[in-house]
């Protein structure tokens, strides 16, 4: 497993010191992870029958406080935004989040959404990635995802284990999760959203031209944005 406290700290710190991005807020309370945290953590997950590995304790620690919203400024223009705020799995695992159905535009969304918990909620209106919690998942953490924006709500092809180092290969820039769903730029709605992660796309090529964005070039070509 890859220390994704280091992950983390590493963009967020390229997105602090560069002339090119305008940092709203940042917060990083999970750096140095507190080991108290993550033992009370788990220990509140296990009481309520959840396994708790490895993995699940980097969680804890690094969820705590760690959120970042900044703005792309390149040639006076802004070239797109970023924004996160992970919830930590000792708080969403445990409490249902019944607002959470109120954003369903359909009975179907609805009774999907009375299941889910949000994960990451970007400083984003109506916008958030949730982890769908069926009734009798426990020991195990279940692993599907759905990202909800602008009145779709879209399953992911991304695992829960995977998300937050995704997260940190997308530098926590919105709609990211897009990429990782069945919407494309045709999808009612949400070409603005594709047409943005391109722009920005090619703007971080520009501003962080020793960073590694094959995984970002490579779901643009497959949504058809890029040849």
């Amino acid at each position: 497993m890859r220390n994704l406290t280091i992950l983390y700290s590493s963009f967020k710190r390229l997105l602090e010191n560069s002339p090119h991005i305008k940092v709203i807020d940042s917060r990083s309370l999970f750096d140095p992870p507190s080991e108290s945290h993550k033992r009370a953590g788990a220990a509140e997950l296990r009481a309520e029958g959840f396994e708790v590995n490895d993995w699940l304790q980097a969680i804890i620690g690094l969820s705590k406080g760690n959120s970042v919203t900044y703005h792309i400024i390149r040639d006076r223009q802004n070239r797109g935004e970023g924004s996160f705020n992970l919830n930590g799995p000792q708080e969403f695992l445990l409490e249902a989040e019944p607002w959470v159905a109120k954003n369903a535009t359909n009975e179907v969304d609805k009774a999907l959404l009375q299941k889910v918990r949000i994960i990451d909620q970007p400083n984003v209106a109506q916008t958030f990635t949730g982890l769908i919690m069926d009734e009798g998942t426990k020991p195990s953490i279940p692993q599907g995802l759905v990202y909800f924006r602008r009145g779709h709500l879209l399953p992911m092809a991304l695992s829960f284990t995977d998300y937050y180092e995704m997260l940190t290969n997308f530098m926590g820039i919105v709609d990211w999760q897009l990429l990782f769903t069945d919407a494309s730029p045709a999808t009612p709605g949400l070409g603005i959203c594709f047409e943005q992660l391109l722009d920005s796309y090619e703007a971080f090529l520009v501003i962080f031209p020793d960073r590694d964005f094959s995984i970002w070039e490579a779901k643009l070509r497959a949504k058809q944005l890029i040849s």
